[in-house]
């Protein structure tokens, strides 16, 4: 007799790692992104969950003058309690 698989869930994030069902998939990501550290393309296919998909989305959104928004009030609350 075969073992039964205990693992309730589809497939699991590439981002966070949570274990996810298939109706918390936001995304699949797939392609051939360059690695700089590794100086090499690299095949990518990963779920993403719907919370950093989300994320994501919001973060590449409002380009470089939002992101520099972003880093400064990150400083901002790196000071705070100092």
């Amino acid at each position: 007799m075969g073992k039964k698989n205990k693992n309730p869930y589809d497939t699991f994030c590439g981002i966070c790692g949570y274990p996810l069902y298939l109706w918390q998939v936001g995304t699949t990501l797939e392609g051939l992104p360059t690695d700089y550290v590794m100086k090499e393309r690299v095949e990518i296919e990963f779920d993403v969950c719907t919370e950093c998909w989300e994320g994501i989305k919001t973060n590449a959104g409002g380009g470089m003058k939002k992101a520099i928004e972003r880093k400064k009030a990150l400083k901002q609350f790196d000071k705070v309690g100092k």
